[in-house]
């Protein structure tokens, strides 16, 4: 029942309140307490559906060849037990560990391609955390840690990002927002950093179920293809996917989807679920193809051209491989910049470039981003920025230095922008190596035109 003061152990709009500021989902779908302590008990036929799901997926990826696995997100009371109020820290068990691994022909789950990272996730938060307090979901360490731990299952899997940053940033949990409140708190997150480019339909759709989100990057460390069914969780380690893979599929709903999976011709296929679904598992069987559904448009559906465009390009890869190498081509023209005196850049989907004479740019969003991932020359001196612009806004520059643990804070620097023509001149510590910088002109829609983008040990430029 709510409280008229959120003490641990009150129940509030389905959120428990638990030790040291840490919220749980209660009930809401799926009621995972009540399975997670015993009080209601999986159904024979959930079982049944379970294990007729991972036969089936296990015989796709066996069908074409390629690397399988079925993770399995563990219950965020289930690692966070200690912060859980009594009876709740004494009384829960894993649903999985419980009602669905002692089915499984082997003793041990990662013989048959399903991976539960409980112990994995335990170990983080005894490094620190590995969720955010007001949110069902984990947070960067989180992330890493689960990410690692599929790496452990997969070949070719990063264990580590050095241009990325565990950083802590305000941010607003979905529990917290269950209780009413509006004011961030600070998170552990992976600050962006100039990622691979989006193609989704998640703004199009009236829900989640559905949701189809492609990735592509140019940089990534390998020209390896993924497909990643699943659900918020496994959504929160696309940008860390992206590094390793240049395309990467996502979607998002209960059942496997064969033909998307056929056609796109993945390298490696994982599938996945948070554990609280495991309360009720349908059958693949009674699912539908989403493969139209996500191309025609209806009222409550509008995708974007770019979007469909996409998706026909990425599906063609086995069919007609050539369609989805000109899309690739194509993708990487429009968002290719070359600095003569600095390096080679590409720029994120939130700036267009505008034909014409010189580097005319639109920013179509709130965090147009130029990385310039390529050095041409040895830096020396200030990077001077010329460039006209229609806005009063702030630029900022990220220099990417390689750390290996992550810990180190972003070094940036701002500047603040004027209407018309800017001249800034940046100091940039030359002593500690870097192999990139990230250039964000506005924090606004806008248009701009750069001039000039070099190095200069004259202050005059």
């Amino acid at each position: 029942m709510p409280c008229e003061r959120l003490q641990p152990g009150c129940v509030s709009n389905n959120v428990l309140i638990g030790h040291n500021g840490q919220l749980f989902l209660f009930e809401g779908n799926y009621n995972q307490f009540a399975y997670l302590t015993g009080a209601a008990i999986v159904l024979p036929e959930s079982q049944e559906n379970f294990l007729s799901n991972l036969r089936q997926r296990r015989g796709w990826a066996a069908h074409l060849s390629i690397p399988y696995l079925h993770v399995v997100v563990p219950c965020k009371p289930l690692v966070l037990r200690d912060q859980l109020p009594q009876p709740y820290k004494r009384n829960i068990r894993s649903l999985f560990l419980n009602a669905y691994a002692p089915l499984l022909r082997q003793r041990d789950p990662i013989q048959e391609q399903v991976l539960y990272p409980l112990d994995a996730l335990i170990a983080a938060e005894c490094r620190g955390s590995s969720y955010w307090a007001d949110d069902t979901h984990i947070n960067a360490a989180g992330q890493l840690a689960l990410y690692q731990a599929i790496g452990q299952h997969l070949p070719g899997l990063s264990s580590e990002f050095p241009q990325f940053r565990l950083s802590q940033q305000p941010r607003l949990g979905d529990l917290g927002a269950m209780l009413g409140r509006d004011t961030p708190n600070p998170g552990l997150c992976f600050p962006w950093i100039g990622e691979a480019w989006p193609y989704a339909n998640t703004d199009a759709l009236p829900g989640n179920t559905g949701d189809l989100v492609m990735l592509h990057n140019p940089l990534s460390r390998t020209t390896r293809r993924l497909v990643l069914f699943g659900d918020s969780f496994i959504k929160t380690l696309l940008h860390l996917f992206a590094q390793d893979f240049r395309d990467v599929l996502y979607i998002r709903g209960p059942y496997f989807q064969p033909d998307l999976v056929e056609l796109y011709k993945p390298d490696v296929l994982i599938t996945s679920e948070t554990e609280r679904y495991l309360a009720g598992v349908d059958s693949d069987a009674n699912g539908c193809s989403m493969l139209l559904r996500s191309v025609i448009t209806r009222p409550d559906y509008q995708p974007s051209d770019a979007f469909t465009e996409a998706l026909a390009a990425q599906l063609a890869c086995r069919s007609h491989p050539r369609i989805t190498q000109r899309w690739a081509e194509a993708q990487a023209q429009s968002h290719s910049l070359l600095f003569h005196e600095v390096g080679d850049a590409i720029h994120n989907r939130e700036l267009r470039q505008i034909k014409g004479e010189g580097c005319r740019l639109e920013a179509i969003g709130t965090v147009p981003v130029i990385h310039i991932h390529q050095l041409n020359s040895p830096p020396q001196g200030q990077l001077l920025i010329e460039f006209n612009s229609d806005q009063a806004s702030q630029l900022t520059l990220t220099v990417l230095r390689h750390c290996p643990n992550m810990s180190a804070p972003l070094e940036v620097v701002e500047h603040p922008v004027q209407p018309g023509f800017n001249r800034i001149l940046l100091e940039i510590n030359h002593a500690i190596p870097f192999n990139g910088l990230l250039l964000q002109p506005l924090h606004q829609p806008g248009q701009l035109q750069l001039h000039r983008l070099s190095w200069t040990t004259d202050a005059k430029g």
